[in-house]
């Protein structure tokens, strides 16, 4: 990983108040980055401490930090492997479950379909991972999650 790689993700840690013993610059830097770009890059649990979540990660280190968007998801990954995340113990819901509750937790299509991939590349060592989430995948590309409305009576 680069170093600008690494300082991206560090900024990000600090922001999110989990990393501690920084340089004093860096701490100043992560509460300006707190106050500027916290609502957007950094989501909360319900007990109102910061949760990780590689989406608005790679958010962050792509359209903060300025690091192009795909050196961004593998450093998150990278990072995300470095830290042991591994699915033993998971309990296996059926594709098609798992891409509605995808679609549920993140309110669009697209932030679930990119977190099922994400998770497909993160577990790539583990092949009943990898393809267990390419099938939800495939699961959310061919879903309905909303009844079909597209104005066609207002055509004939």
């Amino acid at each position: 990983m680069r170093e600008a790689v690494y300082a991206a993700l560090n900024r990000y840690y600090v922001m999110a108040g989990r990393l501690e013993g920084v340089p004093e610059s860096a701490e100043q830097q992560g509460a300006r980055d707190r106050e500027r770009f916290g609502d957007t890059y950094l989501p909360v649990g319900a007990d109102g401490e910061h949760v990780w979540h590689p989406l608005p990660m790679i958010r962050f280190l792509a359209e903060v930090c300025g690091i192009p968007l795909r050196e961004s998801r593998d450093a998150v990954i990278e990072d995300a492997r470095a830290t042991g995340v591994s699915m033993t113990g998971t309990v296996w819901t059926p594709p098609e479950e798992q891409a509605r509750k995808a679609f549920a937790t993140f309110g669009n299509v697209l932030e679930a379909r990119e977190y099922a991939s994400f998770l497909t590349e993160l577990l790539a060592d583990d092949e009943r991972a990898a393809s267990y989430w390419q099938e939800v995948v495939r699961a959310i590309d061919t879903a309905r999650f909303v009844p079909e409305d597209t104005g066609l009576e207002n055509w004939e």
